[in-house]
């Protein structure tokens, strides 16, 4: 460090210690050297992001003392958080609250009273929509901050006696959010959503202040009575999106995101859950889960097989092709098709017929999605994951189908040309991100 470094960081520390040498743990904005605590938070805030490493420490320290342990002092914490998130108007200060305000409650949950828990999760859950909302809105790494803050209030609850009001007060908000006319409030409630569910699913989980244990049985118990429910609502919201014709895509992506965790899920039994020794393991299961069958229980049969079935392929499909060009969409669009792909057989179906069905619309939306991949525009991600599909679905037991496709001679030959045809132009191809497409993708 030069010497004009040395000095410009030895005043910004003796600066910052200044604003904020009594940081107030009471949330009361309380002044010192000119600077109230809320501007010595966002100064605070703002200093991590200095390229002088003393002032970044210093910095560091002085967040750290919204850290402090036991009852008192987690309020206290909670409460100048809190008067940040409330007339802040700095991202940085805005995401160093809620980081805050997520490792204190999750360090020290169980020394706080049940109903001040309640209140503060109803009172963080307003605040995020009202900052996602309010223009000029939040910045994305704040709004996902706040979102999982939410989540992970929510997932805290799931196995106590406030379970059940917990859950219906979840669905009551995202409902409330979906039926809004704004394509901003429908997007922030699927959002939400996605952020609950990411925080039961091993692979993307939020591993803070619960046990493994916790966060097993929490996430058999979130499968048992709320999964099903979740991906319900966002097969209809989906299919109304679609049918106006796709008017903004964040809401969209994070649809469809969350259809791919759904139907990436690992099943497990109670017991399976119970005796797992850590979640890691459950998270190796998860990951590799994405290339075997899915087995989800008979509850399932009415979305995923017969009319429902048809349904969700349709909507899948028909984005797929529709929104083809939009790189962003179209992966997501992909990585459901492929996890609905994995679809297996046993009682999930309600006889062989619905299934032959089920199998007979799915070669035919995959068809005409590689017909379409003929096209210029198509590229060596889309072909890869289409041919992946129809590897999958002929894995599946769905060879009959390809077989007696049309009319089960001059049509089948022709789809089996247009799959010969896409196979041999990916040569000439390049993958999403611009990378040329080779035959080992």
């Amino acid at each position: 460090m030069s010497m004009t470094d040395a000095a410009a960081a030895a005043a910004a520390v003796a600066a910052r210690q200044a604003r904020v040498a009594h940081l107030s743990l009471d949330g009361a904005l309380e002044e010192d050297a000119g600077a109230s605590s809320l501007q010595a938070f966002e100064a605070a805030s703002q200093e991590l992001q200095s390229p002088i490493a003393a002032v970044r420490q210093g910095a560091e320290a002085a967040l750290l003392q919204l850290r402090a342990p036991g009852m008192e002092a987690a309020q206290h914490a909670i409460q100048t958080c809190r008067e940040v998130l409330n007339s802040s108007d700095m991202p940085a200060a805005q995401f160093q609250a809620a980081l805050a305000v997520r490792d204190v409650l999750m360090r020290d949950w169980h020394l706080l009273p049940p109903e001040a828990l309640v209140s503060l999760r109803e009172e963080m859950l307003q605040t995020t929509i009202s900052r996602v909302l309010t223009p000029p809105g939040a910045v994305p790494f704040v709004r996902q901050q706040l979102l999982q803050l939410v989540a992970l209030m929510f997932k805290r609850v799931w196995l106590s006696d406030g379970a059940a009001a917990a859950k219906d007060a979840l669905v009551a908000q995202v409902s409330q959010l979906l039926g809004a006319p704004q394509d901003s409030a429908q997007s922030l409630g699927i959002q939400l959503l996605l952020a609950v569910l990411n925080e039961f699913s091993f692979s993307r989980l939020t591993a803070v202040g619960m046990t493994w244990e916790f966060h097993l049985l929490a996430r058999y118990s979130f499968q048992q009575d709320s999964l099903l429910r979740f991906f319900s609502i966002i097969v209809e919201w989906l299919d109304a999106w679609e049918g106006r014709v796709g008017e903004g895509s964040e809401g969209a992506a994070a649809a469809l995101e969350m259809t791919s965790v759904v139907l990436d899920w690992n099943f497990l039994s109670k017991e399976a859950a119970a005796s797992a020794p850590a979640a890691g393991s459950v998270w190796a299961t998860e990951s590799a889960i994405k290339d075997e069958i899915l087995n989800p229980p008979v509850s399932w049969r009415s979305i995923l097989t017969g009319a429902g079935g048809l349904r969700l392929l349709n909507v899948l499909f028909s984005g797929a092709t529709r929104h083809r060009n939009n790189p962003h969409l179209t992966r997501h669009y992909r990585e459901a098709l492929l996890g609905i792909a994995r679809l297996g057989g046993g009682d999930l179906w309600e006889n062989a017929s619905v299934r032959a069905g089920w199998q007979q619309a799915a070669i035919g939306g995959t068809l005409a999605w590689l017909q379409g991949l003929q096209e210029p525009a198509a590229s060596g991600d889309q072909v890869r994951d289409a041919c992946g599909l129809l590897l999958r679905l002929l894995n599946g037991g769905a060879g009959a189908a390809l077989c007696c496709w049309g009319d089960g001679g001059a049509e089948g030959a022709r789809a089996v040309g247009v799959i010969a045809q896409v196979c041999v132009r990916a040569c000439a191809l390049q993958n999403d991100d611009g990378s040329p497409y080779t035959s080992t993708d």
